[in-house]
Parts: C-alpha cells; structure tokens; sequence
C-alpha cells in the first residue's frame, strides 16, 4: 500500500470516529458505535480511493512512463508541447478503461516514430548510420516479399514501426538531435563523397534507370526502383567513416538520392 492510501486510510478512520462520536453522543462506546465508525470508514476510503486517489496514481504512473522512457523523454525535449499533449492523452485512455496501458503506449510511440525522420539530418552520425542499416534489413525482406511496400517506405521516408531496433534508433537519433543537435553539412563539403557514390551506381545502372529512381518517375519498377536504392544505400555506407555519417544526413535532409 502506498503511503499515500496509508494517509488517506487514517484519515478516513479518523474522520469517522469523529462524525460518530457526533451523532451517537452517549452511545459512542458502545459495540453498535464501532459497528457504524467501522463501515463508515470503509465507504470513506472506497470513495476518496475512487475519486481521488487512484486518478493520482494513474497520473504519476503516467508520467513515470514519459520520463523514464528515453524515446519519450528525448522527444518532450525536441518538442515539449507536443509530448505533454501525448502524456496527457495517455493518461486519459488509462483513466477511461480505452486502452490498456501496452495498447496506449503503442500508440503514443507510433506518434513518436512518425516524428523522428525530421530530426535525422541534425543526429549524430553514428545514429543515422545505424538507422540506414536497420532500414536495410528491412528492405531486402520486402524486396523478395513485397517491392512495392519496399519502394513506397523508401519513398516515405519513415523510420519504421515501433518495434525495438526501430525504437531503439529513433531514441538514439532523438537524444543527439536533441543533447548535440549537428548542422546540415554543406552542399560543397559532399560533393567529393556524392561523385563516388554516383560513379559506383553507374557501374551498375543506367543513366535512364538513375533518374527515374532520382525523380519519382510514374511507371517505374517497384523491383528495381527497390534494387537501385539499397545499393545506393549499402555505397553511401561503403564510404570512409568521417564522410558516411554526414552524407547520409545529407541526402536524407534532401530526400533527393543525389
């Protein structure tokens, strides 16, 4: 029992006798008095536990989730409204019996999740390298099941759903962008690293399928679409360490493959 149930008990029981020693006056010795102050305590605490108490406690659960969460507490950091608006919301669907506690925070981080690729140009390198390769793996599952949902999630550019190498990215890319946020690097500054990517590519493909891949061209194959961006992908992570980082932050802040 919480110390606070412990006070909200001892208050009640002590309210009680009194309000007994009140009303029954003479009798309030008697085994009848106890009797009444017993149950009267009982339908005390039932309700202050109701109304007061166990809302408390689905608050302070509730923001235990956020602060202790470091997906949560990174992106209350990036963007403080719009956490405590998830935090809120969370402990409402508690309160009403909506969702369970499992089902609310899935939903609360999918909300996250969709917010995470806007911060990945300004993350740390190691972070956003490690997002590529998770994506990767993604990718080459779907490129033998499905490569339209692979070319469409290229496409996108969301970081995934909530499972946990997808989340344990996101954390990592939103603790940096949050703790040592990194400036775009300059266009000029990876022009060296975008030549050996792009000669790489023309070793394996043609001038017409790079740019229906570069342009988002109507009529393109999803197969090969789905081809050409995971081996542009798996080039950018063939570069040396000091460029790979930046230009992956590059091109994703661009969203044009170039």
């Amino acid at each position: 029992m919480s110390w606070l149930r412990i006070a909200v008990l001892l208050t009640a029981v002590a309210l009680s006798f009194a309000l007994t020693r009140l009303f029954l006056k003479g009798r309030a010795e008697s085994i009848g008095a106890y009797v009444v102050a017993a149950v009267l305590s009982i339908a005390l605490y039932a309700t202050a536990v109701s109304f007061l108490v166990w809302p408390f406690e689905v608050r302070q659960a509730a923001r235990r989730t956020f602060t202790e969460n470091p997906l949560f507490r990174a992106f209350q950091r990036l963007e403080p409204d719009t956490g405590q608006k998830l935090e809120r919301t969370f402990e409402e669907w508690i309160m009403r019996g909506d969702k369970s506690k499992v089902e609310a925070l899935d939903v609360i981080a999918d909300t996250i999740m969709d917010s995470v690729p806007k911060y990945v140009p300004s993350a740390s390198d190691a972070s956003v390298v490690e997002m590529i390769r998770v994506k990767l793996d993604q990718w080459d599952k779907w490129a033998a099941q499905n490569p339209e949902s692979c070319y469409q999630d290229m496409m996108e550019g969301r970081i995934g759903d909530s499972d946990v190498r997808n989340v344990q990215v996101a954390t990592e890319i939103l603790v940096s962008a949050a703790e040592q946020p990194q400036a775009l690097p300059i266009e000029s500054e990876m022009r060296p690293a975008s030549n050996v990517v792009k000669k790489r590519m023309s070793m394996r493909y043609s001038e017409k399928d790079l740019a229906m891949a570069i342009e988002d061209q109507p009529g393109a194959d999803p197969r090969k679409m789905c081809a050409i961006f995971r081996d542009f992908y798996r080039e950018a992570l063939a570069l040396p360490e000091p460029q790979r980082g930046p230009y992956l932050r590059h091109i994703w802040a661009n969203r044009n493959h170039r």
